[in-house]
């Protein structure tokens, strides 16, 4: 199912004007990334600046006066020329394959080796799950779009554990009021797979997480195949482990 303007932009289908600007300015400052970020990774920041640029054209021209027949038909065409310029992008965010939605962006590199400390106080690392499709999954508990996607993660673990599917759930702790906030989503929510805490932002700058919720998927291999910005649903998993198994 194709991405709605409304929904990039995470406003009501008749947002004014004003809200849809204040929401266009907020997400695109979640693509402002710094200079020495991984190429690849600037390159899939900059066609979701283009994609919430068409959306917000969209949304504007849906919202504005309709005057007169000859406006709206000016204004209707506008909004086709900005939806047409978001499947576009979903199709060059793609990458090589077509297995995967427009949401996922294909890679290849190799994941980082690192440690951490788990919720439940064990020591989890990374390279360890080899053998393994990881997902990787970037979230806060203050982050609304974590909340979206956890309880399909949840669910898909429990299904795909037993077919090489692992997922480890890295929390922003250095960006967190408390642990209990985090043990209290973990609780609501029914996660069932190891949550790592990023006490210091290691993860974050390893991986180049520079928005959330963000996962990458990995291979049996330990090589970073895809990664997914903003929500992660349940056909991403299982389309990519189909792939990758």
């Amino acid at each position: 199912m194709s991405t709605s303007p409304a929904d990039l932009l995470n406003v009501a289908p008749d947002a004014t004007p004003a809200q849809i600007e204040a929401a266009y300015q907020l997400r695109l400052r979640q693509y402002d990334l710094p200079r020495d970020t991984p190429p690849d990774l600037l390159a899939v920041a900059a066609e979701q600046r283009r994609a919430l640029t068409a959306a917000r054209d969209a949304l504007l021209a849906a919202a504005a006066p309709k005057s007169s027949r000859r406006e709206w038909l000016w204004l209707g065409g506008g909004v086709l020329v900005a939806l047409l310029i978001i499947g576009i992008v979903a199709v060059l965010t793609r990458g090589n394959t077509a297995q995967p939605d427009a949401g996922l962006v294909a890679m290849d590199r190799q994941a980082p080796d690192l440690t951490a400390t788990t919720l439940d106080g064990q020591t989890l690392r990374l390279s360890e799950l080899q053998g393994n499709v990881v997902l990787v999954n970037f979230w806060a508990t203050w982050c609304e779009p974590c909340k979206t996607e956890t309880p399909d993660i949840v669910q898909a673990y429990a299904d795909l554990k037993d077919q090489g599917f692992e997922v480890v759930g890295v929390n922003l702790t250095d960006q967190e009021k408390n642990l209990d906030d985090v043990r209290r989503f973990a609780q609501r929510y029914g996660v069932n797979y190891p949550v790592t805490l990023d006490e210091n932002g290691s993860w974050q700058q390893a991986f180049g997480v520079y928005w959330i919720p963000h996962s990458y998927f990995i291979d049996s291999k330990g090589r970073i195949r895809y990664t997914r910005i903003n929500i992660v649903s349940r056909s991403d998993i299982e389309r990519v482990l189909q792939e990758l198994q």
